[in-house]
């Protein structure tokens, strides 16, 4: 406590003394004012040794004045002034420290409150993870009763047969319970094949033969080589992987082909289109390969053909092809490979347009370009889907067994063109389609080439049935129900096809037989009229009422062998003609000489009056 506060408590706690002054007040003949001044000139003249005001240095400053009380008076008044700034200042610091005390009780109070809190929340954070720990455990029993049941429709839906719904009245199904309904078995293993193509990845070039023994490696020793790799992949080459493969890659099985090559099995697609890369294929073959440059990854091609290309179109040129993907918006990398169909030197002088076969490397981006096609030189072009045809050898012209003409066994050369066994095609001089020769179907009017013939349709039929993609518009995509588009198949062959087939009637055609358009029917008609009993007026003789004719919807119940196999109705929603034919012949009394029967170039026939029912009649 200062002097000045003392003077003031004797004097009562109302009453200031006249005349007096605080301390902080400036005092005649005094050369201090502040507490600086007053630490200094105390120091100076040694009344105290440091600046840290206390009550022990205070006590000697003053004992060290009354004994030097005999200096300068105005020396005297400096002192004083300045132990008293200096007492001040430790009542000062006094009141701080009992604030300070005061505090640090109260705080001491809240930490021990919040302590007992923080207990109270340790233990509420026990009880917690406990529930978790028991709500997880349920969590995963419940996940394994789940898998369990999504097998067991897997494995139903397998036997499920496909079968059309009920027709509504009026009412068309939408496009949700088309996709609910269930597809057929054969549909469903194919999704899943191309669903596992597409995690395939092939590697050509690697060493499969143990040098040490002479046998192939094992399967485990391959997978654990490739996990090899990609670990130091993962270890050296950091800044290939970061922001760009998201979770982790699993080789799951590995194939060794008869050529030599490795076909691995992982566990997504994006591990393979990102092993595919050309930066991170590099890396990762040169811990694979341990340097080997004959090492190569091999990407799964998506064949289309795109229609009416200009010829401008560089397809030999990489550089044109990235062009070409960066204006489309397709990443780097997408089209593999682009190639003529025709050969250049083989183009009229006045071809403009060609038709030009492109590989990309995921279906995605195949199913992208036929159904919205490219810019090509500023032209949009559109493009299908490649279907794979049965090879044929150029050397015997057979489909079967598959082999090319290097490896055929035939002694001689068989003409694609003529059937001859005296010159190869490129030396046949035929041009006239009547002399064409067909050494498969052993039938004139077509060549080996022609795709309109039966043994070539034949071999077609086999190929699908091995490679049932080939059924599809697009390419098939397993989570993406919009490309489970089947081909549409025509109801009947092509018009020139129905030519090279044999005559729906089994027996020979008479040589008197001419073709042309005449209605065949009413020349029969004229031939061998039909007495109606009950038809009068301008109908009369001219066949049944609408009401009695004969409709196939009610087929006979059995057919009669007309002295041979004769033509047979195969479906009778196909309305086929020759099965009445044969009906009417036998009603009308004739024998197969007086039968005139020209075969069918349509399958049915305007304004027949006898044997003819108009295809819609027999649906209405």
């Amino acid at each position: 406590m200062s002097s000045a506060q003392a003077t003031r408590s004797h004097a009562g706690p109302t009453s200031t003394p006249t005349g007096r002054v605080g301390v902080s007040s400036s005092i005649p003949g005094s050369k201090v004012n502040t507490y600086s001044e007053a630490i200094k000139h105390l120091i100076q003249h040694a009344y105290v040794t440091d600046d840290t005001p206390n009550i022990t240095e205070l006590v000697i400053a003053l004992k060290y004045f009354a004994t030097n009380i005999k200096t300068t008076p105005s020396l005297h008044v400096t002192t004083i002034t300045a132990l008293a700034l200096y007492a001040e200042q430790i009542d000062t610091e006094t009141k701080a420290e009992e604030i300070a005390n005061k505090v640090m009780t109260k705080i001491s109070e809240s930490i021990e409150s919040l302590e007992i809190g923080f207990s109270r929340i340790d233990s509420a954070t026990t009880s917690l993870n406990e529930i978790i720990e028991q709500a997880e455990t349920a969590q995963n029993k419940n996940q394994v009763t789940s898998d369990k049941v999504i097998e067991s429709l897997e494995a139903a839906k397998l036997h499920i047969e496909h079968a059309p719904s009920a027709p509504v009245a009026n009412k068309t199904p939408t496009y949700a319970a088309v996709l609910q309904s269930a597809i057929p078995p054969s549909q469903h293993t194919l999704l899943i094949r191309e669903d596992m193509k597409t995690k395939q990845l092939l590697i050509e070039g690697a060493e499969i033969i143990d040098a040490t023994t002479g046998q192939r490696f094992k399967e485990q020793v391959l997978l654990k080589k490739a996990e090899l790799a990609l670990e130091m992949l993962n270890k050296d080459e950091e800044e290939v992987i970061l922001g760009v493969m998201e979770g982790e890659i699993e080789f799951k099985a590995v194939q060794i082909l008869e050529r030599g090559g490795l076909l691995y099995h992982l566990n997504t697609a994006e591990a393979v289109r990102w092993l595919q890369r050309a930066d991170t294929a590099k890396a990762f073959l040169k811990h694979f390969g341990g340097g080997n440059p004959s090492i190569s990854i091999r990407c799964r091609v998506y064949r289309i053909i795109l229609d009416f290309v200009p010829i401008e179109f560089e397809a030999d040129n990489l550089a044109y092809l990235e062009q070409i993907e960066e204006r489309n918006g397709l990443d780097l990398g997408t089209i593999v490979k682009a190639h003529w169909i025709k050969p250049k030197h083989r183009r009229s002088s006045t071809q403009q347009v060609a038709l030009l076969q492109l590989d990309v490397t995921s279906p995605q981006v195949a199913n992208f370009i036929i159904g919205q096609g490219l810019i090509i030189n500023g032209k949009p072009v559109y493009g299908r889907k490649s279907i794979p045809e049965p090879k044929r050898c150029m050397k015997c012209q057979q489909f079967s067994p598959p082999h090319f003409a290097a490896a055929c066994k035939s002694i001689h050369d068989t003409c694609a063109t003529c059937g001859s066994l005296s010159h190869v095609s490129t030396a046949c001089n035929v041009t006239e389609r009547a002399q064409f020769g067909c050494s498969n179907c052993k039938q004139a009017g077509h060549a080996a080439w022609d795709r309109a013939c039966p043994a070539f349709l034949q071999a077609m039929q086999k190929l699908g049935s091995r490679q049932p993609d080939m059924n599809y518009k697009v390419f098939p995509i397993i989570d993406e129900p919009n490309t489970w588009e089947l081909l549409d198949r025509p109801a009947h062959a092509p018009f020139r096809l129905q030519e090279m087939r044999q005559p729906l009637i089994s027996r020979p055609q008479p040589e008197y037989q001419r073709d042309s358009n005449l209605d065949w029917s009413r020349e029969v008609e004229i031939e061998f009229p039909l007495d109606d009993a009950h038809r009068e007026g301008p109908n009369q003789g001219k066949g049944y009422d609408r009401d009695q004719q004969p409709h196939l919807r009610n087929p006979p119940s059995s057919s009669q062998d007309h002295h041979g196999p004769g033509p047979r109705t195969v479906n009778p929603r196909t309305n086929s003609l020759v099965q009445e034919v044969a009906n009417r012949n036998s009603r009308l009394g004739l024998d197969k000489e007086q039968a005139l029967l020209r075969p069918l170039r349509a399958p049915f026939v305007s304004g027949a009056n006898i044997t003819v029912i108009r295809a819609n009649a027999g649906l209405r």
